[in-house]
């Protein structure tokens, strides 16, 4: 995606760092799972540009948990996507082991 600015997680896991890296796309790091940090960030990006706001729904390294829907409403506010990685979550949390945002029943947001 052209212009695509990635606004990811600090916490998040180097799979998702390396696919960033490698996308080519200019990237910000917001303190992990801190909303107002990340808002800061959207607020100064230009409002037309591409937005993608990646970070994981459990951290697996200290067990912390994303808060995926205020994360989605800042997403729809400055017109940004989201990405959640669910891999840590998948088989532990939900019905049908669907993850955290099945759980959360966050599933139908879509940014």
């Amino acid at each position: 995606m052209p212009n695509c600015l990635i606004l990811s997680d600090a916490s998040n896991h180097n799979s998702m760092i390396e696919g960033i890296r490698q996308s080519g796309s200019e990237r910000q790091i917001w303190r992990h799972n801190d909303v107002a940090h990340l808002e800061e960030l959207l607020a100064a990006a230009e409002p037309n540009r591409p937005k993608l706001i990646a970070f994981e729904s459990l951290y697996s390294m200290d067990g912390d948990m994303a808060t995926d829907r205020r994360i989605c409403d800042l997403a729809e506010r400055y017109g940004a996507m989201t990405y959640c990685d669910e891999v840590h979550a998948v088989g532990m949390y939900g019905p049908r082991g669907a993850g955290v945002a099945a759980r959360d029943g966050n599933m139908h947001v879509s940014t």
